[in-house]
């Protein structure tokens, strides 16, 4: 057995702990996924969703769960964040100065949010960034307009949910992604 075997071998076992395991995805499977909802999966997150599929409660089920469902999971993090705008909470600085006009700002923000890599829903509100296409994304766990890296990456992400460590790690630790880095930074 090969390394990258024994590793998602060991992270489908964890993912067992909370989840039924099904069949994984075939390369045709994850290329529609990617398509339909406008992100490729990282190599680390494309394995596992070869080796096995988890269905549970709060698992996206990227094989049969209803598409609207599964679009607004991968839209959560964006929408939640002009959720935020919307209240005056949230105005990203290398947007510029806001202006006076509310319907300005809010079409800057929706077009800034579009050149944003979307977040990949791994379960409940956990979130693995798209970009870099590399293994070892961190797991940000997203709520609202609060973000907070939970894990390193994947594997130590499967490992925290069954036996949460009594720290998170350190942001400046683990590796730096687009905007979303930046945003739990602040």
């Amino acid at each position: 057995m090969h390394d990258a075997d024994v590793v998602l071998a060991r992270m489908a076992a964890l993912a067992g702990g909370f989840a039924r395991l099904t069949p994984g995805l075939t390369i045709q499977e994850l290329t529609d996924v990617e398509r339909r909802y406008g992100f490729i999966f990282p190599p680390d997150l494309a394995s596992f969703l070869r080796h096995t599929v988890p269905i549970g409660t709060y698992w996206p089920d990227w094989r049969d769960g209803p598409e609207a469902d599964l679009a607004r999971l991968v839209r959560r993090p964006k929408d939640d964040l002009m959720g935020a705008f919307a209240q005056g909470l949230f105005w990203w600085p290398g947007w510029g100065e806001q202006s006076s006009d509310e319907s300005e700002d809010a079409a800057t923000a929706w077009r800034e949010l579009a050149l944003v890599p979307p977040l990949i829903p791994v379960y409940l509100h956990r979130y693995l960034p798209s970009e870099p296409r590399e293994a070892g994304n961190p797991i940000i766990s997203w709520y609202f307009d609060d973000a907070i890296v939970i894990a390193a990456d994947l594997e130590s992400y499967f490992r925290w949910e069954l036996d949460p460590p009594a720290r998170l790690p350190d942001p400046a630790t683990v590796r730096r992604v687009a905007f979303w880095s930046e945003l739990i930074k602040r």
